[in-house]
């Protein structure tokens, strides 16, 4: 089940991402981005341990045999900016969700005993929603000081600060059901409250760039998918690589 739910996101945020390259005057290639971002997803749910290195490496090769076919017929449609970008969106949405398995591999080795899995893959999660929940309250409430202007002009310093306190605080309340020390909780809450915000601001310079407000209007409300994952495309690896390197070893 989550793995069917996580290819769909990632497809329809492969849409949305191809269709801002579009717009940009870029010429991407969705109808191998999707599957090469898709297949990351794949690799991971089967093959944990070595996901990444497969994933690019099948990447690569594709893209390259892909162009090596069309050189042969004479018809190179596509340049090498194009297919750079077009296995740039397979990374940045494949590759950095596809580490909710990674998450899940990490469960089975070391949390199968201490708690539900839904807590462990939630921590990113819930951090980098917390995040979000309290950079948009505490910015509306005392917001002041311009954060980021070029970029998000109704971002403050206040709200990113209220973000970061929100990230925190959720990640010492899932981290002690974990069974995670609170200096390794804080530092979790800090790196997702950090990257999470990264991760939306990255988003915002894509969207600005064309000139749109949202990536799409799948949500009601509240944009596209892209829009609401943003985030947790940054916390989701930032999560795993430091329970691996800190916690774990």
């Amino acid at each position: 089940m989550l793995l069917l739910f996580t290819l769909s996101v990632t497809a329809v945020a492969l849409v949305e991402f191809f269709e801002l390259l579009r717009k940009s005057g870029m010429n991407p290639m969705p109808g191998l981005g999707i599957p090469l971002g898709m297949f990351f997803l794949f690799a991971a749910y089967k093959v944990p341990d070595v996901s990444f290195q497969l994933s690019v490496s099948v990447a690569v090769l594709s893209v390259l045999c892909l162009q090596f076919a069309r050189a042969v017929r004479g018809g190179i449609k596509h340049t090498i900016a194009d297919i750079s970008v077009t296995v740039f969106g397979s990374i940045y949405v494949g590759a950095l969700l596809s580490f909710v398995f990674n998450l899940k591999d990490l469960y089975t080795d070391y949390y199968s005993k201490v708690y539900a899995y839904n807590v462990l893959a939630m921590l990113p999660l819930m951090c980098g929603w917390a995040c979000d929940a309290g950079a948009l309250f505490s910015g509306k409430a005392v917001g002041r000081t311009p954060f980021v202007p070029k970029i998000s002009p109704n971002k403050t310093i206040e709200g990113a600060v209220g973000g970061l306190s929100a990230s925190v605080a959720m990640s010492v309340l899932l981290c002690s059901l974990l069974k995670i020390g609170v200096g390794h909780a804080l530092a979790i809450g800090l790196l997702n409250g950090v990257f999470g915000q990264v991760g939306d601001l990255s988003e915002s310079a894509f969207k600005r760039e064309v000139q749109v407000k949202d990536t799409g209007s799948l949500i009601i409300g509240a944009g596209g998918v892209l829009d609401r994952a943003d985030s947790i495309l940054f916390t989701l690896p930032v999560t795993f690589i430091y329970l691996k390197l800190f916690v774990v070893s």
